[in-house]
């Protein structure tokens, strides 16, 4: 008795005929031959896989010989689609879904997800990676032994909707992250025109932490820097209800220095996000003192 059964698609066919060429010469070593070919019905791209069951007995019964078959068949669909489908479906959401976002930006968001997949192995790898590909193939394989046939464009479409739910719930994350990054390096850069196009109060200035996140802010001579400076951004800070950090950013930008050195012989994790921003702003204004005698004196009399 001979089983056929066929695998179509509209693309990305040819991944999956390589992927089941591999896999037919383990099975010949077995006992199971699979002779396969390749045709074209309208836009789908059709393999077809014919097993002679009976040929194979030998490798157990009827009916487990085919399900040997469909889980090969099964694992080479997954895999295609988790590989060569996913990044266009996420790509084909994002272009429906988020209508002002420009081709560059899309394929900026797409590449970043598809990073965040390979490096640290978070969102994707957890949500539509190997656990999802493990389900996608024990569900091709069981619709496979059901009807002998599967149309992966149609098999993605209604078999898999809650896969598709969860690239775009991973999609919407990543689009939001991306915006809050473009909005803050739209930020930096008005700042740093803000810096460009004023005149220096002062030559340096040298910011002292503590690990407790409070600073001093000291001239070039290790002269504290009057309250004229921050008594204007103090009653911001009441009024406004502005961050300790925003007191420090807001100072230094009014200052604009020619030259900052910020004095951190040891973690200031409070401090960690005001650090980072004038780092982005005033680029290379700014140097880094981990450990000189009046820092440390700074920190030991503030701790």
């Amino acid at each position: 008795m001979t089983e056929t059964i066929k695998i179509g698609a509209t693309k990305h066919l040819g991944p999956i005929y390589k992927r089941l060429l591999t896999d037919a010469a383990f099975l010949k070593e077995r006992g199971i031959i699979i002779d396969m070919s390749v045709s074209k019905d309208g836009d789908y791209d059709l393999i077809e896989c014919r097993l002679d069951i009976e040929t194979a007995g030998s490798s157990g019964d009827e009916d487990t010989v085919f399900a040997i078959c469909c889980h090969h068949i099964a694992e080479a669909v997954a895999d295609v689609i988790t590989t060569w489908w996913k990044p266009e479906l996420v790509r084909a959401i994002m272009t429906k879904k988020y209508q002002s976002l420009s081709n560059a930006e899309i394929e900026r968001i797409l590449q970043k997800m598809l990073r965040t997949e390979k490096e640290q192995f978070s969102c994707f790898q957890s949500k539509t990676g190997p656990t999802w590909k493990r389900e996608i193939s024990a569900r091709a394989s069981d619709f496979l032994e059901l009807g002998n046939i599967i149309t992966i464009d149609g098999f993605v479409n209604f078999r898999l909707k809650d896969y598709l739910f969860e690239l775009e719930r991973l999609v919407d994350e990543a689009v939001e992250d991306y915006l809050l990054e473009k909005e803050y390096d739209d930020f930096i850069d008005l700042l740093r025109y803000f810096v460009d196009t004023q005149e220096p109060r002062l030559d340096k200035v040298h910011v002292m932490f503590a690990s407790s996140g409070i600073f001093s802010m000291y001239d070039q001579n290790y002269k504290m820097i009057d309250n004229d400076f921050l008594e204007g951004f103090i009653l911001d800070l009441m009024d406004n209800d502005l961050s300790y950090e925003d007191l420090l950013v807001s100072a230094l930008i009014t200052i604009a220095p020619t030259e900052i050195v910020m004095h951190l012989p040891g973690p200031v994790e409070k401090m960690n996000s005001a650090v980072s921003t004038i780092q982005s702003v005033f680029d290379e204004r700014v140097t880094i003192c981990v450990g000189c005698s009046k820092c440390l004196n700074f920190m030991i009399t503030n701790s």
